[in-house]
């Protein structure tokens, strides 16, 4: 729940997308406050700040979220955007983001205060960090920084990336059949997996049937995704990479330590080509990638 929280912070956040959740207004949004109240998905309080700045906007102590229970509470927001109002009417993504979130936590309005203060306070806090540029002319996009972190211990997910040929198009980004660009090299950086556990774990669980035990069906997936980690070729995954893939697999769903995993396409690798029908498509496609992967357990006390 909470890291879908955190993309949904995102999305609302980069005015494009979140330009297509909200009403067409007469009158275009020229200022921040304009901006917020356009999106529709804020709740400023009396202790709430909307201020402007040079090429962005900076929000504190504000409330995101479509209903009374999927409230968060956003401790500060700044968004860097030097085409922000500009992309916004346009319903366009600008060239150049830097959005920073910081204190991001589950903030209900229960309609009891002793609740919502309790779920608040025992809340995890998170970071979040989006930077990207995007050269229309070049067509190219550099993903500097896609993180998710703990507020308050050493912990992280992070992705960064090359694409070419890129449009950015948010009516297209849902659907890789249309989506036009090819990925160079993409980089997913893990800092303490117990991080990545607790956010991921609980979806996959409860993606299984609650009618029968799950030991044995996890320890099936396991055994399956062992072996087709070593089946894979040695040109394209060495073995110091296969080993990394396997640690992650057989530690679940108690992964621990950090990782590393990095994926390189020359040529680059289309998004479309991304569109599989099964697993019997999966060979074809690792055939045009280098993957290399680390595991670097935790240090013992």
């Amino acid at each position: 729940m909470r890291f879908l929280a955190v993309l949904a912070a995102v999305a609302v956040l980069t005015p494009a997308t979140a330009h297509a959740q909200a009403d067409k207004k007469a009158v275009a949004p020229t200022t921040c406050a304009a901006l917020v109240k356009s999106i529709g998905l804020f709740a400023v309080e009396a202790d709430s700040t909307v201020e402007d700045l040079e090429t962005g906007c900076k929000l504190t102590n504000v409330f995101i979220g479509a209903g009374s229970m999927t409230r968060y509470r956003i401790g500060e927001a700044t968004l860097i955007a030097p085409e922000l109002f500009t992309s916004y009417n346009n319903d366009s993504l600008p060239t150049e983001i830097d959005l920073s979130v910081k204190g991001l936590r589950l903030a209900p309005d229960t309609g009891s205060l002793m609740t919502d203060y309790m779920i608040e306070v025992q809340a995890q806090q998170l970071d979040v960090h989006l930077a990207y540029r995007w050269d229309k002319q070049k067509r190219t996009v550099d993903l500097a920084d896609f993180s998710v972190a703990a507020s308050d211990y050493d912990a992280s997910f992070r992705v960064s990336g090359r694409f070419s040929d890129a449009e950015m198009d948010p009516d297209q980004f849902f659907d890789l059949t249309r989506l036009p660009g090819a990925m160079e090299e993409l980089i997913v950086e893990v800092i303490d997996a117990r991080f990545l556990s607790s956010m991921t774990v609980p979806f996959i669980l409860n993606s299984l049937p609650y009618d029968e035990d799950p030991r044995p069906l996890i320890d099936g997936y396991k055994k399956s995704a062992v072996a087709f980690i070593a089946a894979l070729p040695d040109d394209n995954v060495p073995g110091d990479a296969k080993a990394a893939l396997t640690s992650f697999v057989e530690a679940f769903p108690k992964m621990v330590g950090d990782y590393t995993l990095t994926v390189r396409a020359d040529p680059p690798l289309e998004f479309s080509a991304l569109a599989i029908d099964g697993p019997a498509d999966i060979p074809a496609l690792l055939s045009r990638l280098q993957i290399a992967a680390d595991h670097t357990p935790p240090k013992l006390p």
